[in-house]
């Protein structure tokens, strides 16, 4: 797979395809695999699954997926494939559990759920708590704390007028570490699902919006008081890019 190349941070994954296993040889010392594939290309990053894999002393891999970019084909004896190397079926290509899981409540559209574009033909404009929320520079929301009463209707405008992609997730309380290191182990198809795990204790969210750009949600706020966290879960924003829904009895 590669990316698009142009001034603004970050690119869906393009061009994604699979490189079939043919064969497979160890080592004489176990240190060393070779694998016989097809499809590689030069100048696209190429990822590569080890899990499964065991040491000597039965441990796993600490990290069982790599990435690396195949900038030159290097010269050398070729791998024969033989009767005894030879991979009968290839394996199936896959990234790490949940990567292309769809996240309840979402779809292209927007539907119904979590992620919800449209207000429910119910509401009245008296009853609906306007918010907005900005980002600043950082990797921080412009507003760290949201008060909003328990079971109120709210229509959040998450306004993205930063240079990098950035979302907003409510979470349930407690839930806001599980939640980002969920995001961050979903691998390449993540971006179809915005960041956002396939979680319970995923609340509500909008997409993954691009810089300069902008989104409005409608939620009911949590029937119970307490403290909802609220985070970016684009890889590697989740640890700082924080705030709270602080949810008050009526």
């Amino acid at each position: 797979f590669t990316y698009q190349y142009h001034h603004n941070y970050g690119s869906p994954v393009i061009n994604q395809g699979n490189c079939p296993i043919r064969a497979i040889e160890v080592s004489t010392d176990g240190r060393k695999v070779r694998l016989v594939t097809d499809s590689l290309k030069l100048g696209y990053i190429h990822e590569i699954n080890a899990e499964g894999v065991y040491s000597e002393d039965k441990k796993l891999l600490l990290h069982s997926t790599g990435y690396y970019t195949l900038n030159r084909l290097p010269d050398g004896k070729k791998l024969t494939i033989t009767s005894a190397n030879r991979v009968s079926a290839a394996p199936a290509h896959r990234h790490v559990p949940g990567e292309t899981a769809p996240v309840p409540g979402t779809s292209a559209a927007g539907s119904t759920g979590k992620n919800v574009n449209t207000s429910p033909v119910s509401w009245t404009g008296s009853q609906v708590q306007a918010l907005t929320l900005k980002t600043k520079p950082g990797l921080k929301y412009d507003t760290e704390t949201i008060t909003v009463a328990a079971g109120s209707k709210i229509r959040l405008t998450f306004v993205n007028d930063d240079d990098m992609l950035h979302n907003v997730v409510v979470v349930k309380p407690g839930t806001a570490d599980k939640i980002g290191e969920a995001a961050a182990g979903m691998g390449l198809g993540a971006e179809r699902s915005y960041f956002v795990p396939a979680s319970d204790d995923v609340l509500f969210h909008t997409r993954l919006l691009q810089p300069m750009s902008e989104e409005t949600i409608y939620f009911e706020a949590p029937g119970k008081p307490g403290l909802y966290p609220f985070l970016c879960t684009y890889p590697g924003h989740y640890q700082v890019m924080r705030g709270i829904l602080r949810v008050t009895a009526r």
